[in-house]
């Protein structure tokens, strides 16, 4: 991806969109390789859980509000099999923010975003995409660099090969004001989505 976004100050949302649409396009086939890598190496612990995940993943594609409240229908029913599913946590966090970020939600939507993405973070044991996106929605909704950043090493260091962490951790480093760390962190997400076939 090493495509230039240019626009003014007022243009930013259609900016963040393009550039979100374009890394999506990147990280998420790699995202799903990952998952069904992880699904090959731990068997969760309640397969109509992960059923109900893998039910919701696609709806989380386009990256609209709209779509991801289907896929979080699923989600809170994988939740109530298994409230320590943290994939499910993660996604429904990223679900919730989308809405925040775009402006249709409000605090109480905000506080439950917050709420999974921790939940996502304590269970996610060595789960690294799980962790990278609890992380970074730590950063942007919860303001907790400090738990943002250390969820974002706890996923390269569980998966050094995964973009999505790297990614994660880039978007963190670039809040925190790190230029030269989000840099080398989006060089390394760029190298490793295109070397996965």
């Amino acid at each position: 991806m090493a495509d230039r976004y240019d626009g003014t100050l007022e243009d930013v949302f259609d900016l963040q969109d393009k550039i979100t649409t374009a890394i999506i396009g990147i990280l998420e086939p790699n995202i799903q390789r990952a998952e069904v890598e992880r699904a090959r190496r731990k068997r969760p612990d309640n397969l109509d859980a992960y059923d109900l995940f893998l039910r919701a993943v696609p709806h989380f594609a386009s990256v609209m509000p709209e779509d991801s409240k289907v896929g979080m229908v699923f989600l809170e029913r994988a939740l109530a099999l298994d409230p320590q599913y943290a994939p499910a946590h993660a996604y429904m966090a990223w679900g919730l923010e989308m809405r925040v970020t775009r402006g249709i939600a409000g605090e109480t939507d905000l506080a439950e975003a917050v709420r999974h993405a921790r939940a996502a973070l304590a269970h996610g044991g060595d789960d690294a995409a799980t962790l990278a996106a609890a992380s970074l929605i730590l950063m942007i909704l919860g303001r907790d660099s400090d738990a943002a950043l250390a969820g974002s090493a706890r996923a390269i260091s569980v998966n050094g090969s995964c973009a999505a962490a790297f990614f994660a951790g880039a978007q963190i480093q670039a809040y925190i004001g790190d230029a030269a760390r989000a840099e080398d962190y989006a060089r390394q997400a760029l190298r490793l989505s295109r070397a996965t076939p």
